[in-house]
């Protein structure tokens, strides 16, 4: 089967995002200039080589064996390093292209009936296919989750599901300067292991990613990891939003992951200043505050996490994105900037 784009209710910009992707592919050039997401400060524009794409794609096809006769789906922006590597991996491998437009909802346009090898969801993509399309998600062979953490909530109603949902899903681990992923899990073990030819360090809990098949070398993240060895890890959060209050370094994700189940919508732990902590911990929420036991929330982490990690209050505030992931620093920003 030859590479191959086929459109399922997609508008013309959409579409034509897509091909652009390819037609960049194709030309002269050697490199494809890429934005980051933006998820830790202003966006920026970055290039990655054609040679580096090509491994890391390759990569991938192997990893999931994805080969001429595999059908895979893009339900994700083709402006986004994960959108344009599903397009370019399938370009490589001469496979078929199923897109749709993102949305929670990939399966709305999706043709009845028909199954496929892979596909790459955010974690709230899954999250509603899992309330509102359970049955239909073992049409998917292979699922990787990636763009944003997964809350160990969910991750235990994945489990849970597992015979329901017969999909094998992955999460994935990396950066638009690593060319997407470069490590994977399986769900229930936070340990993540290195893909082929990808070794790591850290410095200062900071994780630092050498890649020989991409010729990255010493790639200073501000991931924070419990080093297993220089293949696996875990991800514990990111140094650049850890909240120092009274001295104690929080990671706000941990902490979020913990409480995932108790939120319907969106939320983030954030630090806001005090003059005696330095910070104190707060969740920024989507949701009425009312609706949300509080009292629940603060035993969970005191107990997991301290007494300083214990957010004092719940502000229903609207969060920015970018995309699908939530811009952390310009959330406060704009809370701050209201005050």
């Amino acid at each position: 089967m030859a590479f191959q784009l086929v459109f399922h209710q997609c508008s013309q910009n959409f579409q034509e995002g897509c091909r652009s992707v390819i037609e960049q592919w194709e030309n002269d050039h050697s490199s494809l200039f890429v934005k980051t997401s933006g998820s830790t400060g202003t966006p920026k524009t970055i290039e990655l080589s054609k040679a580096q794409i090509t491994a890391s794609a390759l990569r991938t096809n192997e990893q999931f064996d994805l080969n001429e006769q595999s059908q895979v789906v893009l339900s994700l922006s083709p402006a986004t390093i994960g959108g344009k590597m599903i397009l370019l991996r399938a370009y490589l491998g001469s496979y078929m292209v199923h897109v749709v437009e993102p949305s929670r909802d990939p399966f709305e346009n999706l043709p009845i009936a028909r199954s496929f090898d892979f596909i790459s969801l955010v974690p709230f993509q899954l999250e509603y296919l899992v309330q509102h399309q359970l049955s239909e998600l073992k049409r998917f062979k292979q699922i990787l989750l990636g763009g944003s953490p997964i809350n160990a909530h969910f991750e235990k109603q994945l489990l849970s599901l597992h015979a329901e949902i017969q999909s094998k899903i992955v999460v994935g681990f990396g950066m638009t300067e690593t060319v997407s992923h470069i490590a994977l899990r399986e769900l229930g073990n936070p340990v993540y292991t290195c893909l082929n030819n990808v070794s790591i360090t850290s410095t200062e809990e900071n994780l630092v990613i050498e890649d020989k098949a991409l010729n990255i070398h010493q790639l200073q993240t501000n991931d924070a990891v419990i080093l297993h060895n220089n293949r696996q890890f875990e991800w514990i959060g990111r140094t650049d939003f850890v909240i120092n209050s009274a001295g104690v370094k929080i990671h706000p994700e941990l902490l979020e992951k913990a409480i995932g189940g108790y939120f319907k919508e969106a939320f983030i732990v954030a630090g806001l200043p005090d003059e005696m902590l330095g910070e104190r911990c707060v969740i920024l929420c989507e949701q009425d505050p009312k609706t949300i036991d509080l009292n629940a929330i603060q035993t969970t982490i005191e107990d997991l996490f301290g007494k300083y990690a214990v957010p004092k209050t719940i502000l229903q505030h609207s969060l920015c994105y970018s995309g699908t992931k939530i811009q952390r620093l310009a959330t406060v920003k704009t809370l701050l900037e209201q005050a």
